[in-house]
């Protein structure tokens, strides 16, 4: 009886932390999950062209927000990766928007993984 007591109690507990991490980071958005997306370059004879990327989340899950937006350098490509995470009781339209300064390095501009590339120099 006390070791299902204690299986129970870490069951909840997982799930406690599981929503809040979901609440707080939001799981990654892959590029089949963004909808009308715009990708805008300046003009590309700059050193380093200015990009701006812009879209929204298709899911139709009321809730359903942007969390978190990062970008990382891999090599000759910045990776964007967006998050989605449930924000209840605020209205939200799932949309991002975020402008890419490109260094000289750099030579793709990719979604979630290198692989999926949306602009290239």
């Amino acid at each position: 009886m006390r070791y299902k007591m204690i299986m129970m109690l870490c069951l909840i507990v997982a799930l406690i932390g599981a929503g809040a991490f979901m609440l707080g980071y939001g799981s990654a958005v892959p590029l089949k999950g963004i909808g009308d997306l715009k990708v805008t370059p300046t003009s590309s004879l700059d050193k380093n062209p200015i990009v701006s990327v812009s879209g929204v989340i298709i899911d139709s899950s009321p809730g359903i927000a942007v969390t978190r937006i990062s970008q990382r350098q891999n090599g000759t490509c910045i990776v964007i990766v967006v998050r989605k995470g449930f924000r209840p009781g605020r209205s939200s339209t799932g949309r991002f928007s975020l402008d890419i300064t490109v260094p000289t390095g750099v030579d793709t501009i990719a979604f979630e993984t290198s692989r999926d590339v949306i602009w290239h120099r």
